[in-house]
């Protein structure tokens, strides 16, 4: 039996501004991330929607490989992320075994490789690399012409999604394949240090 629903709305508002002559605003006082209904937000502006903060969560850390360029923010809308390193891999609907799956129930058991129809020689390469470093990674070749567009990449380009679901590494094409690239996209990945 329901006892008793409390209702709540999931943001991360900012102040406007963080100064007003000599008085500082800092920490807590500067931002929320939950307000209670019967809070007033006056001077507060908006920092993502809510989809973003929910679900949109970057992860910035050294177990990414960044692209060149790469801002590092904190929140990002799934559906623009297109499968940008440290970013929730995008949904996908795949065929298996002639059932339509979801790319989610390809990822939490090891890291898995998602390549486009033209990108063999990541496949290749990556099973190549994580047999030396003794890394369980599944490999997959992805068809459906949506597979390409969600992630970001051309017909030859992969990614490497690690067991939580985040895109680790992204190459767009298959430009630099090859089994040294991919060891070093895993010693990365894995926060090791092989020196």
């Amino acid at each position: 039996m329901i006892e008793d629903v409390a209702t709540w709305r999931a943001v991360a508002d900012s102040a406007e501004r963080y100064q007003d002559r000599r008085v500082f605003l800092a920490g807590d006082a500067a931002h929320t991330t939950r307000v209670a209904p019967y809070l007033g937000t006056d001077g507060m502006q908006p920092l993502v929607d809510d989809f973003s903060l929910e679900i949109g969560g970057r992860c910035n850390s050294r177990a990414v490989v960044p692209e060149p360029g790469q801002e590092p923010a904190l929140h990002e809308h799934p559906r623009e992320s297109k499968g940008r390193p440290g970013s929730r891999a995008p949904h996908v609907f795949v065929e298996r075994d002639g059932a339509a799956v979801s790319t989610f129930d390809l990822f939490g058991r090891g890291f898995v490789l998602l390549a486009a129809p033209g990108g063999e020689s990541w496949s290749s390469a990556t099973l190549a690399a994580a047999s030396g470093l003794a890394v369980p990674v599944e490999c997959h070749a992805i068809g459906e012409p949506q597979f390409a567009a969600a992630y970001g990449i051309t017909g030859a380009g992969a990614v490497l999604v690690r067991p939580d679901g985040v895109v680790g590494w992204r190459a767009a094409d298959g430009t630099g394949a090859s089994e040294a690239a991919v060891r070093a996209v895993l010693t990365q990945l894995l926060c090791r240090d092989d020196r």
